[in-house]
């Protein structure tokens, strides 16, 4: 899906939809009429940091590149038809978990009951559960701080909007662990919220971005609890230790993130090119510069605006939820269909007819077969997250490791050495995850600020992401139309 969809964003560049021509391919930057990044200073009250409309009008409205633009639309399908094909096609196991869970709260039994696989057996006999209990005291304390924040400080976002983090997170993020617990990948929720603060508080950056984190810090926190204790289940860790561990680390990740930008301000940015494509650290903050975006265009430009500048967004969540309902009719339905339709009627195979009978085996040989063996293997919304992996953050050399390790394990090891793959595969996952994060200290530790420090390895290894026009022209001039022509549009 993500070379399907590089294909698509290549056709809708060339043919220049949504003024897609004048602007990079595949930048994550919001520009401006002249092609500029966008100065949101400009339009900007710096008394009530919102919008002025007599500014606005004079300079323009942000734009995205084609690349983003897809992504951000690709967002949209992913949201509503991960929604409906989840709460469809798992309704009974999701409604057994939620009933499940309310009633063992409330007659205190444990959250293992009714399961007795072996992998229940061994946890539930080892080790106590996790109790319910817990994950509340952690969520009150959660909601108090947010409420408090944003009351306590003049961030301009209102009480209530907790509520709606709340309660909109909650809905996405049942069919986010669904999909993560079946091929560790998720729903972002980042573009929701920067889709629902941009209706409640148009023309207003500040609540948008701070509803934004938000929401994130929702999803992160409880698919981190989910992810972390399914690893615990398979790799047969205490629960109750796992569960300390995942929030003694969060407390600590609080401080040592605001040290990082410390850090960051005081030995990455002494020419002032922190978080700019010309750093020479190649500290360019690649989320930071969606985030600010996203900003710009659904928080300062407004999301109704937003849909009036690409009027086909909008239409794209009720695309996601008709494609979710008929993937999962298509599922239920085609094989009723093929017995009792096409070998009934159109190929009229078991009636005596020797020809037709051969028909319909041949059909079945070279086109059914084929084509169920490819889908039985395809998980929908697993494929559709592929096609959001661009708007200029990564390249293809990001994947390309992921897909040789997914073949690996879930391909060849899977079907040569079965009892091997059950036994180690979540624990030689849990390792891998650990190793990234011990390297991650080490290399910094080392070549940042020890003995490595401005130490040049010149090696393929290093130099093979910067060799290609993807790195050459992430987020420069390079247009199709020729520069000094100028977007414009009626009305502004």
């Amino acid at each position: 899906m993500r070379v399907l969809s590089g294909v698509v964003i290549l056709i809708m560049y060339y043919t220049n939809v949504s003024w897609a021509a004048y602007m990079p391919i595949n930048s994550n930057n919001a520009f401006d009429k002249t092609m500029a990044t966008y100065n949101v200073s400009k339009v900007l009250n710096s008394t009530t940091n919102s919008v002025d409309v007599a500014a606005y009008q004079a300079y323009g409205p942000p734009y995205y590149a084609i690349a983003n633009l897809f992504v951000t639309g690709g967002n949209f399908v992913y949201y509503t038809f991960s929604v409906v094909y989840v709460f469809v096609k798992y309704w009974r196991p999701l409604k057994k978990a939620f009933v499940g869970m309310v009633v063992n709260t409330l007659q205190r039994r444990s959250i293992y009951t009714g399961f007795r696989d072996g992998h229940t057996r061994m946890m539930r006999g080892a080790y106590p559960e996790v109790p319910e209990w817990w994950y509340g005291l952690v969520f009150a304390f959660g909601f108090a701080i947010s409420v408090a924040a944003c009351v306590a400080w003049p961030t301009q976002t209102p009480w209530w909007s907790i509520l709606a983090v709340t309660a909109v997170g909650a809905v996405l993020t049942i069919p986010w662990v669904v999909i993560e617990s079946i091929a560790a990948t998720g729903i972002s929720l980042n573009v929701i919220w920067q889709v629902l603060p941009g209706i409640w508080f148009p023309g207003q950056p500040l609540p948008q971005l701070v509803l934004l984190m938000l929401g994130g810090a929702f999803e992160q926190m409880a698919g981190g609890f989910t992810t972390d204790l399914k690893y615990a289940h398979y790799a047969k860790l205490p629960p109750r230790a796992v569960f300390r561990g995942h929030v003694s680390a969060c407390v600590v990740n609080c401080f040592l993130y605001c040290a990082i930008l410390e850090v960051m301000l005081a030995y990455y940015n002494s020419d002032n090119t922190l978080c700019q494509w010309d750093n020479k650290e190649h500290m360019v903050c690649a989320y930071a510069q969606s985030v600010y975006a996203s900003t710009i265009l659904f928080g300062a430009f407004g999301t109704n605006n937003m849909f009036k500048l690409y009027p086909a967004l909008p239409w794209l969540f009720l695309a996601g939820a008709l494609l979710g309902l008929a993937w999962v009719a298509a599922e239920t339905y085609l094989p009723r269909f093929k017995t009792a339709v096409l070998r009934a009627r159109v190929f009229g195979a078991g009636l005596g007819d020797a020809a037709r009978d051969a028909r319909y085996a041949a059909f079945e040989r070279r086109l059914w077969d084929p084509a169920a063996r490819v889908l039985a293997c395809l998980h929908p919304a697993i494929a559709l997250s592929g096609a959001l992996n661009w708007a200029g953050n990564t390249n293809l050399a990001y994947a390309t490791l992921g897909i040789y390790l997914a073949w690996l394990f879930q391909f060849y090891l899977k079907r040569r050495y079965t009892a091997w793959w059950g036994k180690y595969a979540y624990m030689v996952f849990a390792g891998l995850t650990v190793g990234v994060a011990v390297s991650g200290l080490v290399v910094t530790l080392v070549f940042s600020f020890g003995a490595g420090k401005n130490a040049n390895l010149a090696w393929w290894g290093n130099d093979v992401s910067t060799a290609g026009l993807d790195y050459q022209l992430y987020n420069n001039n390079a247009s199709l139309v020729v520069s000094g022509r100028r977007r414009r549009r009626r009305g502004w």
